[in-house]
């Protein structure tokens, strides 16, 4: 045999498939099939109702946060004013009185556990009054869930509502809230008050009830 014919028989090795440098494009909807869509591919995007603002959407909503501060302030001033009272009350006692006597300091003591129970009451109640009030706005009205003891729940229907009104205290301008005030038809609750809404989002709930009266008044 000839050598030459033994190295013609050896098998060859296959070349290396050549590996791609990019990457596959990603299937798009109109390259995969439609039996692979499967149902999800009709459903329709949903789409925000138009014409409607966010905020009517009928569900419970805190009053702004910021809230709990102005009352806390305000409260606080009120507090100061009973707390100087009191202590002047407490002072001409000692003063005038012909001599101190036990009376005297229990009356003292009460005096100063107002103060500091009146003081107590101003920090804490805010926060508490906040956690225990909501409303929520639909396309038929408002409702009002408030009150920490004694809870109720306030509806006011768009087609009662003669005028709103958005006021503003100097402690709310200071924090950036707002009073929402609804005026009604009718001796009863004539007019009802959503105290610590934002400002901004008071004046859009206000022009929105606004609009939705002249609908009203339009039918």
């Amino acid at each position: 045999m000839n050598p030459s014919d033994e190295t013609q028989a050896e098998p060859t090795e296959a070349a290396p498939l050549p590996v791609p440098t990019q990457p596959l494009p990603a299937p798009t909807p109109e390259s995969t099939p439609a039996s692979l869509l499967g149902s999800a591919s009709q459903l329709p995007a949903p789409q925000a109702t138009p014409g409607v603002p966010g905020f009517v959407d009928g569900q419970l909503h805190p009053l702004d946060p910021r809230n709990i501060a102005a009352e806390r302030i305000s409260m606080l001033i009120l507090w100061a004013i009973f707390a100087i009272a009191v202590l002047i009350g407490i002072a001409y006692l000692f003063f005038t009185a012909p001599k101190v006597d036990a009376f005297l300091w229990i009356l003292s003591g009460i005096g100063l556990a107002l103060i500091i129970g009146a003081g107590l009451f101003s920090l804490l109640w805010p926060k508490v009054e906040y956690k225990r009030t909501r409303f929520k706005i639909d396309p038929l009205g408002i409702e009002i869930h408030q009150g920490v003891l004694w809870r109720s729940q306030t509806c006011v229907p768009i087609g009662r509502v003669q005028h709103a009104d958005v006021g503003q205290g100097p402690l709310q301008r200071m924090f950036g809230v707002s009073t929402l005030t609804l005026h009604t038809a009718g001796t009863s609750n004539a007019s009802i008050a959503i105290e610590g809404l934002d400002h901004a989002f008071a004046v859009s709930v206000r022009d929105w009830i606004v609009h939705q009266r002249k609908n009203y008044d339009a039918v």
